[in-house]
């Protein structure tokens, strides 16, 4: 029996209900009914309820056959009878130790025994399984994920959970475990996702049952949903609603956030910091060749949040990340650079050298590197200018006197890479790679310059029907100024011939599984949902290649729509793990052992920086005062308008 005392100093009381007597019969006097029969009327009331029930569900079939698993309504009569009931209702805590629940046990008939053969036995009793047997349903859920046995001494944590109705409870609880007379049945609280029943028997025995453990006066139940609605990415509004709409008691979303604040954020931040140290202190003794690039976590050019992340691109860890909110600096576009600033410092504190960064072009990126940050090695990541060359070429293409720039696009966009992967971070040499484009669309594939002299594809065909562009023709002077745009030629030189921020693009997705832009949230909520976003990725950034079973590499075909139709095949992975969860999990429960209640938890939370609200900035009008304009512009309801002013 668990402690269901309650603390004042702790509300992590939540919707306690009255008392209510769930049984209908009223107890037996002590003299009416000898124990014996009132077991075995039990059995058979429970056995014909169980039989019309499944009669009922399965009108198509008369009878099922026996079939394997112990999970049976049906009570079996005499001294198994006692020493089933004695194993179910023993609880944890006492001196009994029970042995694990078998829940693959055979039964004593072969699962293909026939219907008739069924007929002929008069023990026959309905099985849970025999409702599984019918395929009307066309289910496929089966237990490979539940775990064979069950054991009383499990941690809250590793134990296993399951979904019961009220009705199947009650048929539980309504035999006296230690005389097997009839018991009247109480729901004495409602906690959260946690229930109290007491069991009054006939002849004075009583019983409180508790639905799960405790830590300390918290449930374990209501922590755990709490956990899993964060760390798994939810929400917690849709998720707390499908417990409403299923008629399951959970925690309120009050109690959610409360928990959030005092132990799922600091649970976050803790692994977080150990497995950051871990991948920092891996870089010590080397330089890092880092990607860098930041997100607006909001829609829009307005942004509220910035986050920027910083990446080791030798091996795709996330370093660090840094969520920055639009008052901190001067404007959202802004925030980019601030993320940059503080990830850099963070990385140098922590003694990491750094030998290069990749990154997009931002503007203000590009001169901070170049005039405070000299030593580090900048390069562009190659993606980005060749999305925007393609972009630029698309665009013009559709006129159509220009429509011949839409077939060269493509080819352009991969004269990009080549140049990028081919100068070894020669700028020069970059530099005449990317101009000889203007030679070779015109079918001029020599003299290119002194350091790229000719084109090294080889001769052509005669025959060859590619559509090649005029010279002093409006197409070729449109990709003329593109090609030759100063501000292009300066940053194609700093093509980064390595390293690219593909990776970080990937993590950028995984942020959005865990902090959707369509979703608010407040600012320490974001940061740590981006933290758990860096431990899943990090966690599965290095998953192989899944195998057929005959030991081929499997392969999916993608259609992007940026590709306009072209397949484009891509590596199966195998399944993500989530050890890091586990972690999480183990954190929470151990921070609330040390904290055993929100007034001490409130020591998580002093030492955090949060900036201030952007309504702080601003003076808080008078709400009454803007009803009254709202009404007075209001074009419409007028009668509606009246009625209120009137009354």
């Amino acid at each position: 029996m668990q402690d269901t005392s309650t603390n004042t100093e702790d509300p992590d009381i939540e919707g306690d209900t009255e008392v209510e007597e769930i049984g209908t019969e009223e107890p037996h006097s002590s003299g009416a009914m000898p124990t014996a029969e009132i077991a075995m009327q039990t059995e058979v009331e429970l056995q014909n309820r169980a039989t019309q029930t499944y009669e009922r569900d399965f009108p198509s079939r008369k009878k099922a056959s026996r079939s394997r698993g112990t999970c049976t309504l049906g009570l079996k009569s005499g001294s198994d009878f006692g020493q089933q009931t004695a194993l179910l209702t023993t609880t944890i805590g006492t001196s009994y130790q029970p042995p694990p629940i078998d829940l693959d046990e055979d039964s004593d008939h072969s699962e293909d025994q026939s219907d008739d053969e069924s007929d002929d036995d008069p023990d026959w009793h309905f099985s849970c399984e025999d409702a599984t047997t019918d395929q009307d349903d066309g289910d496929t859920d089966d237990d490979n994920t539940v775990k064979k046995e069950l054991y009383a001494d499990a941690s809250p944590l590793e134990d296993q959970k399951f979904l019961v109705y009220g009705s199947c409870l009650l048929k539980l609880l309504a035999i006296c475990s230690v005389c097997f007379a009839t018991c009247r049945v109480q729901l004495k609280r409602v906690i959260g996702s946690m229930v109290v029943f007491e069991q009054l028997c006939a002849h004075g025995h009583s019983k409180v049952w508790d639905s799960q453990p405790c830590y300390g006066t918290m449930p374990a139940g209501n922590l755990q949903i709490a956990s899993a609605i964060l760390f798994g990415g939810n929400s917690s509004v849709k998720i707390l609603n499908l417990f409403r709409y299923m008629n399951i008691p959970a925690i309120s979303l009050q109690t959610y956030s409360l928990l959030q604040t005092t132990y799922l954020i600091p649970a976050v931040e803790n692994v977080w910091k150990r497995k950051q140290q871990h991948h920092l202190a891996a870089l010590k003794d080397q330089p890092a060749k880092l990607g860098g690039d930041g997100r607006c976590c909001s829609p829009g050019h307005t942004a509220k949040y910035g986050s920027y992340n910083l990446m080791d691109l030798t091996n795709s860890k996330v370093l660090d990340t840094q969520l920055i909110q639009s008052n901190e600096v001067s404007s959202s576009n802004a925030m980019e650079l601030e993320g940059l600033k503080r990830g850099l410092q963070k990385l140098k504190d922590e003694g990491v050298t750094i030998a290069s960064i990749t990154t997009d072009r931002h503007g203000s990126v590009k001169k901070y590197m170049r005039e405070k940050e000299p030593s580090i090695e900048h390069w562009f990541d190659v993606w980005h200018v060749a999305k925007v060359i393609r972009k630029k070429l698309d665009a013009k293409g559709k006129r159509k006197i220009l429509n011949i720039l839409l077939m060269w696009s493509k080819s352009i966009s991969h004269h990009v890479y080549w140049v990028a992967s081919t100068s070894q971070g020669d700028g020069p040499l970059v530099v005449e790679k990317w101009l000889s484009l203007l030679n070779h669309v015109i079918n001029v594939h020599t003299g290119h310059g002194q350091l790229f002299q000719s084109c090294v594809h080889g001769p052509l065909e005669q025959n060859d029907e590619r559509d090649w562009l005029i010279k002093g023709s409006k197409p070729y002077k449109e990709l003329e100024l593109i090609v030759k745009s100063k501000l292009l030629l300066k940053d194609i030189a700093r093509l980064s011939p390595a390293e690219q921020t593909l990776s970080l693009e990937s993590f950028h997705k995984v942020i959005l599984f865990f902090a959707p832009k369509s979703v608010h949230f407040p600012f320490t909520t974001m940061a740590a949902r981006v933290q758990l976003a860096g431990l899943h990725f990090n966690e599965n950034s290095a998953r192989a290649q899944a195998m057929t079973q005959t030991g081929k590499h499997m392969w999916g075909v993608s259609f992007p729509k940026a590709r306009r139709g072209e397949p484009v095949i891509k590596a199966v992975k195998v399944t993500p793990t989530f050890a890091y969860v586990q972690e999480l999990m183990g954190e929470v429960v151990e921070l609330r052992n040390t904290y055993p209640s929100y007034k001490k938890a409130e020591a998580l939370r002093s030492n955090r920086q949060v900036p201030p609200p952007i309504a702080s900035a601003f003076v808080k009008p008078n709400k009454l005062v803007l009803v009254g304009v709202q009404r007075s512009r209001s074009r419409f309801n007028k009668s509606v308008i009246d009625k209120e002013n009137d009354a």
